[in-house]
């Protein structure tokens, strides 16, 4: 969890809400969904912000069914930019910048597109998509005012 500045919360405030942040940590990308879960039992008067990418997402897609279980208070942010992104970073800081065609193909996760709007309802968890950030803006008021999980796929 993160709920420090660096996490956005001065432009929470400003939209009136003062949420918990989680994200995933570098060193372990399934993190960012199941301490928001505590988070959100723990603290039920206050909104959960999860960030997270689309990569690190698919380590536990189930979190969302917990999510729409307990009926947390939980908005989640998945950035899909179709590509384990932190997987080619390492391979990069172990002096493997480039690689060949099939290890390329198992760092991307665009084919086919993993569908986040279907694969939360399914879970039972409301979402949306976004691709402008005035749609961003639109449905992440809407998360906030609202009660309950929700995820929001923006598209990156």
């Amino acid at each position: 969890m993160n709920p420090s500045p660096r996490a956005g919360t001065s432009t929470h405030r400003r939209l009136g809400h003062n949420p918990t942040t989680t994200s995933a940590a570098p060193a372990d990308p399934s993190a960012g969904r199941f301490p928001s879960a505590g988070a959100a039992i723990s603290s039920p008067d206050r909104k959960v912000v999860v960030l997270e990418s689309d990569g690190s997402g698919m380590y536990n897609p189930q979190s969302l069914w917990t999510y729409a279980r307990e009926q947390l208070d939980i908005v989640v942010l998945i950035f899909a930019n179709r590509k384990y992104q932190i997987l080619r970073n390492e391979m990069s800081n172990v002096g493997v910048p480039d690689f060949g065609p099939k290890a390329e193909s198992l760092l991307d996760i665009g084919n086919p597109a993993i569908d986040w709007v279907s694969l939360s309802h399914g879970m039972g968890v409301p979402a949306t998509r976004v691709e402008t950030i005035e749609d961003l803006d639109r449905d992440f008021r809407a998360g906030l005012a609202d009660s309950g999980p929700r995820l929001i796929e923006v598209l990156v």
